[in-house]
Formats: structure tokens, sequence, C-alpha cells
């Protein structure tokens, strides 16, 4: 079987390259064109990896997600069940958002919704295509922000359209709003514990 992984980010890329050839580092609705360029190389199973957003407050940075299926606004997608990993996980709904869920109270309503367990900008749009090109759809994910922490614009700003950071923005935001430092802080230190138990199950992934 073929793998082809859809990411958000480049470092999200770097740990997918360990266990996939077929990586394509595309954020948000840019997803949606990467999903149709992996099926038109004959993937087989369209994996959407990376670091996504806690629902429930029983999910902490860390925590990594598998999906049971993928719910978004234009309806519910099932999703593969054939990839394996050897280390703790919970499995659940997740959600295909096409802005990012910042606000608590945005978090709540949609976790009562959708009976999702955690959302991330990709996923919807990787089950989209994969519905419509007759392909499996999944999704492995890590959680990067609690339900119970807001995520500040200034945190939102710092990627482009082909996952790469932009530091810089986020420092012209920060020097517009000073009072988001401690929040952007606080979203890399729980996005790096993400990063950090992505790499180590990049080798303990097995897809069969």
């Amino acid at each position: 079987m073929r793998v082809g992984v859809v990411v958000g980010l480049e470092a999200e890329a770097r740990i997918a390259r360990r266990f996939a050839k077929d990586v394509i580092a595309a954020p948000g609705h840019y997803a949606m064109q990467a999903a149709d360029t992996l099926a038109s190389r004959g993937c087989d199973l369209l994996l959407s990896f990376g670091i996504a957003g806690a629902l429930v407050d029983t999910l902490r940075p860390g925590d990594l997600v598998i999906a049971t299926g993928i719910v978004t606004k234009r309806g519910q997608f099932d999703a593969s069940q054939s990839m394996q990993v050897n280390v703790p996980h919970r499995k659940g709904l997740v959600y295909g958002a096409d802005e990012a869920i910042a606000r608590i109270d945005d978090k709540k309503r949609l976790a009562l919704s959708s009976q999702c367990i955690a959302v991330d900008l990709e996923s919807g749009h990787v089950a989209t295509v994969a519905n419509r090109r007759g392909r499996r759809a999944a999704v492995l994910r890590a959680i990067a922000d609690p339900a119970t922490r807001e995520i500040p614009p200034a945190a939102l700003v710092g990627l482009d359209a082909n996952g790469n950071t932009r530091p810089g923005a986020v420092i012209a935001a920060l020097l517009r709003d000073p009072k988001q430092l401690g929040g952007v802080i606080r979203v890399a230190f729980d996005a790096r514990a993400a990063m950090e138990r992505l790499s180590v199950l990049a080798d303990r992934i097995h897809i069969g």
C-alpha cells in the first residue's frame, strides 16, 4: 500500500519522511490540492499527520489521537483503521476545520455539536479528497493546544503557504500587542511537546 502524507508544517514533514516517501506540507485549505496531488501519484491511503488542538479537557499537549472518523461542515467521512502505533493513544472523531478554533468557548461549542475530541486544519480537506478520489483517509495527530487554553492571534500568523514558519510576522504582531507574549510562549512550549511526541512516534508507525 502506498501512503501519501499531508501535513501543515514543514517541521512535521521532516518527521513524516522518516516513515513515508510521499509527503507534502500544505497548511489549511492548501491541503486539498496536496491530497489531490498524492492521489494522482497513486497513493492508496491519504494520511493527515501533525499537531492538533484538543476539544476535550482530558487531552493534554503531547497526547496522540487516531481518528475513527473525520467531521467537516460538508459531512462526516470514514477514517481508515489500518494504521497501528505501539504507544498509548486516544481514538475518536476529529474535526476538520476551515479556520483556527482559538477561543475556549468556541472549542466547547464545537465539541458539543460535533462530538469530536480534536481539531485541525488539514484533515477535513484530506478526507474530502480521499472520498472523491476513492482513496482511504486516516488521521494521526499529537495535541499541541489544550481545550482549556486560548490561542493568541499572534500565534496564528506565523505560517506561510508551504508550511514554513514566519517568525517575523509573529514578532510584528507582538510589537503591536505585547500582552500576547505570554500566550505565544505557552503555545510554543505546547507545540514543542507535540512535535517531540510525533518524532518519537515516527519509528513506531505500522501501516498495513
